[in-house]
């Protein structure tokens, strides 16, 4: 049975943000986000859009993920950059140690080096005065209300020197029934198929963005829609 958008947002706590779940279900579900993220192309993407903003003169680069998970969109971004002769950093942050601890032990595996690492961090931490080239999210943002997610981007600059870029879903009736196929269909894991359409349905509309983009000061800005039913918020800091 196909689920039915609402016509605002509708804020449900998800599975994989209850810090009770278990480690076993945890993992299986950053598994399932792992296949998904790459399906939809999400590390390609977002070093596309960072190559295009940044143009051929930015070699090295230091580049903060907030929300990294289990730090499959930040290694492939680290591949990707490093491919087209950047000299990168990455560090990922997340609340959660077990996400943490599965995007290391990943990254050990990797062998990338110190190049790449993740940390137990909370965004609001104000004792991190860390900044960085880049500072991107990717399906983090809808996890939070309007409110907290305007502070979330201001957050962001903060940190950021040169680019930032939130990366996250539309609200729309056919992302949400994209979302419930292709959740069932590339995870068995019960976390990822409540989670995926239960993201939809938190998601901004574009209009949305917009006015969120507005209320957190950042100037000059642009959006832009990608594969598949996504959007992104771009600021850079030499344009205002």
């Amino acid at each position: 049975m196909f689920l039915v958008l609402q016509g605002q947002r509708e804020l449900v706590p998800e599975l994989m943000d209850d810090p009770s779940l278990c480690s076993r279900e945890h993992a299986r579900a950053l598994a399932g986000l792992r296949r998904i993220n790459w399906v939809c192309q999400t590390s390609r993407q977002l070093v596309r859009v960072i190559r295009q903003e940044l143009g051929k003169d930015s070699e090295s680069i230091s580049v903060l993920d907030i929300g990294a998970g289990g730090g499959d969109v930040a290694a492939g971004v680290y591949h990707g950059l490093l491919d087209r002769g950047y000299t990168i950093s990455i560090r990922g942050w997340d609340v959660s140690s077990t996400a943490v601890g599965i995007a290391n032990a990943r990254h050990r595996q990797a062998r990338f080096g110190s190049d790449l690492s993740f940390e137990v961090v909370d965004i609001w931490d104000r004792d991190r005065q860390d900044r960085f080239d880049i500072v991107y999210c990717s399906l983090f943002l809808h996890h939070f209300s309007t409110e907290q997610a305007v502070q979330v981007v201001r957050c962001m600059r903060r940190r950021c020197k040169r680019l930032l870029i939130v990366d996250d879903l539309v609200r729309s009736q056919l992302g949400l029934w994209m979302a419930q196929v292709g959740c069932r269909l590339m995870s068995r894991s019960p976390v990822v198929r409540f989670d995926g359409p239960q993201s939809v349905r938190a998601a901004f509309s574009r209009s949305e963005f917009g006015e969120l983009a507005r209320a957190a000061e950042l100037g000059q800005f642009k959006m832009r829609c990608h594969w598949p039913q996504r959007m992104y918020l771009m600021w850079r800091f030499n344009d205002n």
